[in-house]
């Protein structure tokens, strides 16, 4: 059944041949039996049952040959029908060459042999083995040259038979070489040889061409199975090598292979797994649809093999894991197959979700904040905005993106900037500058930009920058110059009034000396208007005195010489009474004062706030007798201090000029001073980090309030 299946077309190709040959040879005989053209060709009834017995032992051993190659393995396919050549034509040696897989045109030894005597011919088979012929060299090498049979009556005398020598010796004489084809090509050659001078007939060289094909289909099934084997071999070498899960199933879901990869990502050995159907290593809520899938490919042929998709496996142990999986079939015979390799993406999920969540952050986190981040590609084409910039320009975001962003910036800045914009890009280099940009309504804000390179590997894809308004800082800076300049201003004009305080005092003297002297020398001679003039001029240096000691004192305030220190405001208070006993005791006034606290300070400056309080309430007494009263007031975080005197008050509308210099409620004349006290007052306590203030009524008295910070 198995030569019928498989070699039956070249069986009747054959069988119709030597049918035909047949039929002609009767013909022959019958036409000349009848002409006398033919009467003197030999003819006889023994050559036609010659010829006829020679046809069926050329068909039963293409029958042989056949049954044989397709029964046996490559090696007794090969030596076996080279037994039954060499036993069919009575020849004692036969032996296969192949073509090298090396090199093409050079020809090796199979090592398949048929010896009638192996003893008698062992050298021969030794220098055989050991031999590699090329094209044209030696019996085979004919053959290949030629691509034919190939029969050598005496190989002893044959030129290019190199094992001439060896065949003298053991008396081998003919020799004969047919070539093992595949198609059109050359796969061996068979070498048959005899110690006889033998004759050989075309049919017989027909004949051994035919095995020669026969054989040939031995010799590519052998090199088809050898690079099968090859390329199965490689395939599990990679497999097993590979970290990722490789698994193989047929069309039922059965796995047929299982690699180490599989072993190490599902946790199941090899022999768990080959027979068992995939649907074990996948979460219940997939099984229903893959074997869906796997009907309808396998009732319809139809393909869904995706090249990449993300799914979940089920580890031992039912555990779920997020997997790659890339699918694709293939064909053995005209069986389907299916083929998977499986990637564990647990960490690559993780890592994607970290990215996620970062970018959310970082989305929420740029939306959140009040500056601008801008990015424009390398031509300065903004490519997004974030939603701080509607809050700057009153742009929305979409109505720039896509646009240059020079269009923002003031035409008078625009040079400045495109260089810094270029040496960002060009050179890699971050930047921070200042320039204006425009709003919606048409004005020029002022802003920052700090700008460096976007990056995509080593190569500048455009810049990010954050921008922020500056118009606060601006302000902010301009005042701090202004208050940085009136300090200045002010303290010129300190060191200018101490100057002048200090060196206006010695003519004042002298002008206050020389006037009495003038009085004390001259009163007798002087009239009335004279006396008068003298009195203005000693009353006006007095004046100028004490105007100019006052400064000196006011201009000295912030001195560095006044150092702070924890002191104990009762001392202060007690050293402002001694030095006004003498006034105290003529205006008979009386003073109460509560307990009083612990402050960081300086005694004389105090001292000096107590002084001037109190004087100023002896100066602005009123008919009745007066009293001063002193009371203190815990506050949250600082000592609140009240002193109220039953004066003559004032009106509430000046308890603010009162604190500046020289501004005064009444004229000298009626009350005397210099104008400098309360400022001297406010000076003092806001030194100290605390605040003065003053309320009042007419002829209801006032009260004079400040504060210190607590310790």
């Amino acid at each position: 059944m198995s030569f019928l299946t498989t070699d039956s077309t070249t069986i009747i190709i054959l069988l119709s041949t030597l049918v035909g040959l047949l039929i002609l040879r009767i013909i022959w005989m019958t036409l000349k039996q009848k002409s006398p053209a033919y009467q003197n060709i030999p003819s006889s009834t023994s050559v036609l049952h010659k010829d006829v017995n020679a046809s069926t032992a050329y068909l039963e051993l293409l029958r042989d040959v056949a049954i044989t190659v397709n029964r046996e393995n490559f090696s007794s396919a090969i030596e076996q029908t080279l037994a039954l050549v060499c036993q069919f034509v009575g020849w004692p040696i036969g032996h296969v060459y192949l073509r090298s897989t090396v090199a093409a045109q050079t020809l090796i030894s199979a090592q398949a042999w048929y010896l009638a005597s192996p003893s008698e011919f062992a050298e021969f088979k030794q220098v055989s083995e050991n031999l590699a012929l090329d094209d044209d060299n030696g019996l085979p090498g004919l053959v290949m040259t030629k691509k034919k049979p190939v029969w050598v009556p005496d190989v002893r005398v044959y030129p290019k038979f190199v094992r001439k020598e060896i065949a003298k010796k053991l008396g081998i004489v003919s020799g004969f070489g047919f070539p093992i084809m595949m198609g059109d090509k050359i796969g061996g050659i068979i070498e048959l040889y005899s110690k006889e001078n033998k004759n050989l007939t075309p049919d017989f060289i027909d004949l051994m061409s035919q095995v020669g094909t026969m054989l040939g289909r031995v010799v590519e099934r052998q090199i088809s199975d050898d690079a099968l084997k090859q390329s199965e071999k490689k395939f599990r070498s990679v497999s097993q090598s590979a970290n990722d899960a490789i698994i193989s199933c047929d069309t039922n879901g059965e796995v047929i292979s299982w690699n180490h990869g599989a072993e190490v990502l599902f946790g199941y050995l090899e022999s768990e797994t080959i027979g068992q159907n995939l649907k074990f290593i996948m979460p219940e809520r997939f099984r229903k649809m893959h074997q869906m899938g796997m009907d309808r490919m396998n009732s319809t042929g139809e393909k869904r093999i995706f090249k990449t998709v993300e799914l979940m496996g089920l580890r031992k142990g039912a555990i779920e894991f997020p997997i790659e999986l890339s699918l694709s079939d293939w064909l053995q015979g005209d069986k389907r197959f299916y083929s998977a390799i499986i990637r564990d993406i647990t960490e690559r999920k993780a890592a994607e979700d970290t990215i996620r969540n970062s970018e959310v952050r970082l989305r929420h986190l740029i939306n959140a904040v009040h500056d601008t981040i801008c990015t424009t590609d390398g031509k300065g084409i903004i490519t997004s905005m974030s939603p701080g910039f509607e809050t700057l320009t009153g742009w929305r975001p979409d109505e720039f993106i896509g646009k240059d962003f020079p269009q923002l910036i003031h035409p008078d800045d625009l040079p400045r900037v495109m260089a810094l914009f270029q040496e960002t890009v060009l050179n890699k280099k971050a930047v921070t500058f200042e320039t204006r940009s425009k709003s919606k309504s048409g004005e020029y804000i002022p802003i920052e930009s700090s700008a460096q390179a976007l990056m995509e590997g080593d190569n500048v894809i455009g810049t990010i920058s954050v921008v922020r308004d500056i118009s606060q800082r601006r302000k902010t800076e301009e005042e701090r110059k202004a208050r940085e300049l009136l300090e200045r201003t002010n303290k010129e004009l300190e060191q200018f009034a101490y100057i002048s305080s200090h060196d206006l005092q010695e003519p004042l003297r002298m002008v206050g000396s020389y006037a009495l002297l003038l009085e004390n020398r001259y009163k007798d001679k002087l009239d009335n208007d004279g006396k008068e003039f003298i009195q203005y001029i000693v009353e006006g240096a007095t004046r100028m005195h004490e105007l100019i000691h006052d400064l000196l004192a006011f201009s000295r305030l912030a001195s560095p010489e006044h150092e702070f220190l924890i002191i104990d405001v009762h001392e202060t208070f007690d050293r402002a009474v001694k030095n006004l006993a003498l006034l105290i005791d003529e205006s008979k006034v009386q003073i109460t004062a509560d307990k009083f606290p612990k402050v960081k300070g300086n005694v004389p400056q105090l001292s000096q706030v107590f002084q001037n309080l109190i004087s100023n309430a002896i100066k602005f007494r009123g008919s009745e007798p007066l009293k001063i009263d002193i009371k203190v007031t815990e506050k949250e975080n600082k000592w609140e201090f009240a002193v109220k005197d039953n004066g003559i008050g004032f009106d509430p509308m000046h308890a603010d000029r009162i604190f500046i210099v020289f501004k005064r409620l009444h004229s000298k004349e009626i009350y005397k001073g210099t104008g400098i006290g309360l400022a001297t007052v406010k000076k003092i306590i806001e030194r100290h980090g605390g605040q003065v203030w003053a309320t009042s009524e007419p002829s209801r008295g006032s009260i004079f309030y400040f504060t210190l910070p607590k310790i």
